[in-house]
């Protein structure tokens, strides 16, 4: 916990400056909610096993009206409004935080070592 870096700590729980913007299908048409990463990882995963109990009637019928919708259903388009535009960026992003602070031990490894 003390090697713990405030930046990847901002990261998950700074809804201010790393706050990630879903969009979520509601009866009444969509609604945007700001949601930081640790809940937004949450939430994904939530929608996600909800949406796989889905029945193939269900995925077969075309009509994804919101009002009408499963719950199941109703998840599958959120995943599939959400996946490209927010989803995946938001995944990518982390990477590259963990990529950043992977750079930074290696420096500070190299550094420990060539000085010993």
């Amino acid at each position: 916990e003390l090697a713990r870096s405030e930046r990847v700590t901002d990261f998950y729980t700074d809804i201010v400056n790393f706050g990630i913007d879903l969009n979520v299908p509601t009866a009444a048409g969509w609604r945007v909610e700001r949601l930081n990463f640790w809940r937004f990882g949450t939430d994904w995963a939530r929608r996600i096993d909800r949406a796989s109990t889905m029945t193939l009637a269900e995925l077969a019928d075309p009509d994804y009206s919101q009002s009408t919708l499963t719950e199941a259903k109703l998840n599958m388009k959120f995943l599939n409004e959400n996946a490209f535009r927010v989803g995946i960026p938001a995944l990518e992003e982390i990477v590259v935080v963990y990529e950043e602070e992977m750079s930074a031990l290696w420096s500070l490894t190299q550094t420990i070592v060539l000085s010993s």
